[in-house]
């Protein structure tokens, strides 16, 4: 999300439930100040990948 909105400040929700692992990871994500939001869906293959996804903020 930095890479295309690097000027904005962001605020993420799961849409699914944070206390189990998956392979694909859906975000609701806020602008924060703004009344825009959108979802962010995130995949990965393997543990270091889902990893990286469980400790997003």
């Amino acid at each position: 999300m930095r890479a295309f909105m690097p000027d904005e400040d962001f605020a993420l929700a799961s849409l699914k439930d944070p206390t189990k692992l998956y392979d694909t990871w859906v975000f609701r994500c806020k602008i924060r100040g703004k009344h825009s939001s959108f979802v962010c869906k995130l995949s990965t293959p393997d543990d270091e990948g889902r990893a990286k996804i469980r400790n997003q903020h």
